[in-house]
């Protein structure tokens, strides 16, 4: 369980039976009267931000459920609820933002060279996209790292994501023992808290898709154009560079990207406005390319 439900009832959002604990652990205070083991806590509606905020700030998501109609009589007096947001602490609305970027990092990885079939014990390339999704922007890459991780952990230091997401289970993809060592090693050093998120989402394990259906779901959501069809044109997909260069295992990471975006309700929002950066290799903390590219 990584998502507190908060709902609406009247003029409050409460919280029930397990996310009633977030709740208490936030600031919360017990309402009402507790039946068996269940028990709330709750919040008026006026300050649903501000209580937002601190569940956000200790790596959970928030799903904001609304009342959608009137009590009905024909349903027994029961009102229709939604949930109508998704809030995670790095697609978050700009509670948790400060001065600095606040990064949603998705990561994938590859054996490296290509032709190599380990299990991801020794040096690999991993793909890596970065949102930020107040501004829209997304940096897209990949690079090798050995077997100790030293160039993922420079990056991690450096960019200091609120959440990031990778699979355990894709045949493509998925992170090795190596690499889930060196994210948890970073989340025990960061002082405020860093969410790390499957993007197999329940038991399921996610669908398998292609390149084609990456870029696909970027344009569905508005994040790349279409040509108008003119001459030479017939309306296809115009790719900017960072999308044209990308390896395998960078859209890779571009696609649990989007798939945390689309489970999350803002990935139209976010890719409508997007603008593609190259991700240099960071290398001993090269910099970032910050020029976008067209």
């Amino acid at each position: 369980m990584d998502v507190v439900v908060m709902c609406r009832h009247g003029t409050f959002y409460n919280m029930f039976d397990v996310d009633s604990d977030v709740g208490i652990d936030v600031g919360l205070n017990i309402s009402g009267k507790a039946c068996a083991f269940m028990q709330k806590v709750g919040c008026h509606h006026e300050v649903f931000d501000a209580w937002a905020r601190k569940v956000l700030a200790r790596g959970w998501a928030v799903a904001r459920v609304e009342e959608t109609d009137e009590k009905d009589a024909d349903r027994g007096g029961i009102i229709r609820r939604e949930v109508t947001e998704i809030l995670t602490p790095a697609l978050d609305r700009g509670l948790l933002r400060d001065d600095a970027a606040s990064y949603l990092l998705a990561l994938a990885e590859a054996p490296w060279p290509p032709e190599d079939d380990e299990d991801g014990d020794g040096d690999v390339q991993i793909g890596v996209t970065m949102i930020d999704a107040a501004v829209g922007e997304i940096i897209l890459g990949s690079f090798v790292d050995g077997p100790s991780r030293d160039v993922l952990a420079a990056l991690l230091a450096r960019v200091e994501p609120r959440e990031v997401i990778v699979s355990v289970t894709r045949r493509r993809g998925k992170a090795s023992d190596a690499t889930l060592a060196a994210l948890t090693k970073h989340g025990r050093e960061r002082r405020d808290a860093c969410a790390f998120r499957r993007v197999e989402r329940g038991d399921g394990a996610p669908p398998e898709f292609t390149r084609e259906d990456t870029l696909a779901a970027v344009a569905h959501f508005g994040g790349i154009e279409r040509g108008d069809g003119g001459e030479g044109d017939g309306g296809e997909l115009r790719l900017p560079r960072a999308l044209r260069d990308a390896s395998p295992v960078a859209m890779e990471s571009l696609a649990y990207a989007v798939r945390h975006c689309a489970w999350a309700g803002c990935a139209p929002a976010v890719l409508c406005q997007v603008r593609s950066q190259k991700f240099s290799p960071i290398v001993r903390f090269q910099h970032l390319i910050a020029s976008p590219f067209n």
